[in-house]
């Protein structure tokens, strides 16, 4: 354990490193990433300039809802997405193979070998904002709903990066798939409303085969003292089912993998 640590503050170093080799475009991206974040929010401040609640949420709840998705994805593209973005690459040119033989996880490396620091600045205004939302709603929110909240949005990552794992690793047969970048993230959109809006066989879709509710719905309900002990099981359900699956689509796929050098 304290080995993949050291390997994941060493990688973290050499993202941030890279990161200010270029401190000026660093600069610009975070200016623009805040703008586009308070624009996210602003246009579902419009939306709700026009009606009182959305599927039984207050405007204030659902500008709640609209923050902790972009955390959510914020956070995903912090740790995750970058170097899942880059498989087809290590694929194409044969660089997995070097993964692959590394005296660690190939799966470890693969997931967590690029970081992505340009989100940073955006995920401290987001929280910022949250907190800010938080401490103006009429009720109490205690330490216990807060880290319920934290606890609920890690759970949902860890759902979502399995997920996406698995369907990144099908280029593995189809060595380059596009637009995986657009899909993971009209994925992430679609959590930005409230889960009970989803009626009929959207509803069942996004509640157990992209279970979009771990996403912002759950999290905020649990900061909110709404969400029921049933939730947080069935979220640490999905976290095994999810892992064990999607660690064996894994190793399927690598007894199908020709590496660089056959």
């Amino acid at each position: 354990m304290k080995r993949y640590l050291s390997i994941l503050v060493s990688l973290a170093r050499y993202g941030l490193a890279q990161l200010l080799e270029y401190r000026v475009n660093f600069v610009i991206y975070s200016l623009l990433s805040i703008f586009w974040a308070f624009f996210f929010i602003f246009t579902a401040g419009l939306i709700l300039g026009h009606v009182d609640s959305i599927g039984g949420w207050s405007k204030n709840e659902v500008l709640l809802l609209t923050a902790t998705n972009t955390l959510f994805s914020s956070l995903l593209w912090f740790f995750v997405f970058p170097s899942l973005n880059e498989f087809s690459e290590l694929i194409r040119k044969g660089n997995l193979d070097f993964s692959l033989t590394k005296p660690v996880n190939s799966r470890f490396l693969i997931s967590i070998h690029r970081f992505d620091f340009n989100p940073f600045v955006r995920i401290v205004f987001i929280i910022l904002f949250i907190a800010n939302i938080a401490g103006s709603l009429s009720q109490n929110i205690g330490l216990g709903q807060i880290a319920i909240y934290w606890l609920m949005l890690c759970l949902g990552m860890i759902i979502f990066y399995n997920l996406f794992y698995s369907i990144t690793v099908l280029n593995i047969w189809f060595v380059s798939i596009f637009n995986l970048e657009d899909f993971f993230s009209s994925v992430m959109e679609t959590g930005r409303y409230p889960l009970n809006i989803y009626k009929n066989v959207f509803g069942i879709i996004f509640s157990f085969f992209i279970p979009i509710g771990f996403i912002a719905t759950f999290p905020v309900q649990a900061l909110l003292g709404r969400l029921s002990f049933v939730n947080v099981l069935f979220a640490i359900f999905l976290v095994i089912i999810s892992s064990i699956l999607s660690q064996y689509f894994w190793n399927f796929a690598l007894k199908r993998y020709s590496s660089a050098s056959s």
